[in-house]
């Protein structure tokens, strides 16, 4: 295991909205899938965009809670949490950097209007990509964050979290994503692996 350099291109989306000290109180480090939770390696290692991936183990759709975003030439960079509709729950919190230039004009309004997680757009509009995990985090709450991931999440809490990079299936950036789960994140039993 080792500490991500601060200026690592994989943590760029979350990097925009943090302060630089804010690494440090994470103590945000890399480490191998395999040590990773149980609940945290069925969630994220694989090949599939999350928000698909934490509806089916949520049993809810996922809405999309915006707190804050950049825009930059064609990126949009956001900061997020993904909010269950019906439970109201944190599913994850994220930062995405968005490349809008390889969206058709529609989708890309779409995105520009924050209504909907990336993932769901994908899926909506039938949009072929390829889901690339780059790392797998570790790291703890710190104040910011547990206020964000809601109650019972206290500072100091262990988290788990992966970088991931969207691609076209020519392998141009569609997004770079950091994202980063609550902890006890439980299933809904019935729900996780029915189609």
């Amino acid at each position: 295991m080792h500490v991500l350099p601060r200026r690592s291109a994989d943590l760029g989306p979350l990097l925009r909205f943090l302060p630089p000290a804010a690494l440090d109180r994470l103590a945000v480090r890399a480490v191998a899938a395999a040590t990773l939770s149980p609940t945290a390696r069925q969630l994220l290692d694989h090949r599939r965009d999350m928000t698909s991936t934490l509806e089916r183990w949520l049993g809810e759709p996922l809405h999309l809670r915006v707190l804050a975003r950049l825009r930059n030439d064609d990126e949009l960079l956001r900061q997020v949490v993904l909010v269950g509709a019906r439970s109201g729950r944190v599913a994850e919190l994220g930062a995405i950097g968005i490349r809008l230039e390889r969206f058709a004009p529609l989708v890309r309004a779409e995105i520009l209007t924050a209504r909907h997680p990336l993932g769901a757009l994908l899926a909506r509009h039938a949009i072929a990509y390829t889901s690339r995990p780059r790392s797998f985090l570790a790291l703890s709450a710190d104040a910011d964050v547990a206020r964000v991931l809601g109650p019972g999440v206290a500072t100091g809490d262990a988290l788990w979290g992966r970088t991931n990079l969207l691609s076209t299936p020519a392998g141009e950036t569609l997004a770079r994503v950091v994202e980063i789960l609550p902890p006890g994140l439980e299933r809904v039993p019935g729900v996780w692996g029915e189609a």
